[in-house]
């Protein structure tokens, strides 16, 4: 068994967006870091990769109902067509 890393890089993107409260309960809050014009993409998935959410904002903040999710672990994804940046949270 053989693997390749082609490449990685260092990227203040990190801090794209924050989330919150983590763990969450009904809502989980997204907040961006950076104001933009446009449009993001915001992507609730499983800890399988099956899609829960999707939603698509410009707004800086975006609330999430998340009261009927199961008690588990979820990734919360966003991409402005450019970069996905994903952050992981507990229900």
């Amino acid at each position: 068994v053989s693997s390749l890393v082609v490449g990685l890089q260092e990227t203040d993107k990190q801090v794209y967006f924050t989330i919150g409260p983590n763990p969450v309960h009904d809502y989980l809050n997204v907040y961006f870091l950076h104001p933009s014009n446009e449009m993001r993409e915001v992507t609730v998935t499983d800890i399988s990769g099956k899609i829960i959410l999707k939603k698509n904002t410009r707004n800086q903040q975006l609330q999430l109902n998340t009261s009927s999710l199961k008690n588990g672990v979820y990734l919360v994804s966003v991409t402005d067509g450019k970069d996905i940046l994903v952050k992981r949270f507990i229900k």
